[in-house]
């Protein structure tokens, strides 16, 4: 998925081609949050024939989103990432991801796990998002349970 400010020209569309979104600037999470994420943005914009201009790599998810709603770039985030409140950002689905996909897996730098492989088959290109059954808070364990 494309996270664009609203004001961006492709918010427009239904669906973006990643070679329009090559003057832009892209937002990429740390990979030390999570490793892999920068090489994803990577990959799929040399598969649309251009090198991304990365201009910040926050820490979080909700940073992102605040950066492209400051018009601050751009970003590829998973599908699931659209229940955060997101003000002034559009996501859109990018054209042909399959075969964005299948570029991915044919990089030598990726090498996908089976579960990775499945999620990307199945008709969601997202694993569903994590369930917590606790929650730690000052110290205090709230479980569902309680």
């Amino acid at each position: 998925m494309a996270a664009l400010p609203s004001s961006h020209p492709a918010a427009s569309q239904r669906r973006v081609a990643m070679k329009t979104l090559s003057q832009d600037f892209f937002i990429v999470i740390s990979e030390q949050t999570y490793p892999g994420a920068a090489h994803f943005v990577t990959e799929a914009c040399r598969a649309a024939g251009f090198r991304p201009e990365v201009s910040q790599t926050p820490e979080r998810g909700y940073t992102i989103l605040a950066l492209v709603a400051a018009n601050c770039g751009l970003t590829l985030l998973p599908e699931s990432l659209q229940a955060l409140p997101n003000p002034g950002v559009v996501f859109r689905p990018l054209l042909a991801p399959q075969e964005l996909t299948s570029s991915l897996l044919g990089s030598r730098v990726l090498s996908p796990s089976p579960p990775m492989v499945s999620s990307i088959h199945s008709p969601r290109l997202t694993p569903d998002p994590p369930t917590f059954t606790s929650l730690h808070i000052g110290g205090q364990n709230l479980s569902p349970e309680q």
